[in-house]
C-alpha cells in the first residue's frame, strides 16, 4: 500500500477526521475528544494510535487529572506529508 493510498484510507474515516480538525487548532487528551466527538474513550484512542502511527498526531506523557498523554497534530501547517510524486 502506498503512502497516499494509507494516508486516504485513515482519513476515509469520520471520527479520525474530526480527531484531526480539533488536534490541528489545539491539543487535547483522549478523553476530552471522545467527550467532544460522542465516540468511547477506548474508540479514541485506537484511532489516535492508527494516526500516531501514520506520522498524523504526536502524543507527549504530561499527567494530569484529564489524562497522561496529550494529543497534537501540526498537520495543517506541514500538510500531510504525503509524497504525490
Amino acid at each position: 500500500m502506498s503512502d497516499v493510498d494509507e494516508m486516504l484510507s485513515l482519513l476515509e474515516n469520520k471520527a479520525r477526521r474530526e480527531i484531526l480538525e480539533r488536534l490541528v487548532t489545539e491539543p487535547h487528551y483522549a478523553y476530552q475528544l471522545a467527550d467532544q466527538i460522542g465516540v468511547s474513550q477506548q474508540a479514541i484512542t485506537k484511532h489516535l494510535t492508527l494516526l500516531e502511527n501514520a506520522g498524523m498526531v504526536e502524543s507527549e506523557k504530561i499527567p494530569s487529572s484529564k489524562g497522561c498523554l496529550l494529543y497534537t497534530s501540526d498537520a495543517a501547517d506541514e500538510g500531510l506529508g504525503v509524497d504525490l510524486g
